[in-house]
């Protein structure tokens, strides 16, 4: 799982809306729905269950 430090969106690969697509794997110009931080922001958080 992955959070933005602006407005602390939760991104979570295993979510209906993500489609199991790691934050890592989308486009280098995606940004957080809610704050539009770019997504080499976001910080990884919680284990690595999601592997």
């Amino acid at each position: 799982m992955w959070q933005c430090p602006e407005c602390l969106f939760l991104y979570d690969p295993n979510a209906k809306t993500a489609s199991g697509v790691d934050l890592e794997d989308l486009p280098d110009n995606w940004i957080c729905p809610q704050c539009a931080t770019p997504k080499d922001r976001f910080e990884k958080i919680g284990g690595d269950d999601d592997e």
